[in-house]
């Protein structure tokens, strides 16, 4: 199955080093565009491991298990950054949950 489809953003938790019980063979849908995958989903690209470097480019590859949230692109550039805001916001709601963490935004 394709997580990310052709066209669509993505908000991605990557998680490196962590040992779980929980076998996860292929992606779990969780709900329409939410998935834990531990397969790295998208192409880390030169542009983008010249942005985040060399050594977090490879954790990132090396990862095991993987949070993302898709949503398609409205193509709309928004000059406060509101649709990116908020994709980045509802994945980690999805990390905190798994975790029960306590996230409270004011």
């Amino acid at each position: 199955m394709e997580i990310i489809k052709n066209g669509e953003k993505f908000a991605a938790i990557s998680l490196n080093g962590i040992r779980s019980s929980i076998i996860i063979d292929n992606e779990i849908k969780l709900e329409e565009n939410i998935y834990v995958t531990r397969k790295i989903p998208f192409e880390v690209t030169d542009w983008w491991k010249e942005q985040l470097g060399e050594i977090e480019s490879r954790k990132i590859i090396s990862s095991k298990i993987f949070f993302i949230i898709t949503e398609k692109n409205n193509n709309q550039k928004k000059q406060d950054d509101t649709d990116n805001n908020e994709i980045i916001e509802k994945c980690l709601n999805l990390f905190y949950a798994f975790f029960n963490f306590r996230y409270y935004k004011y």
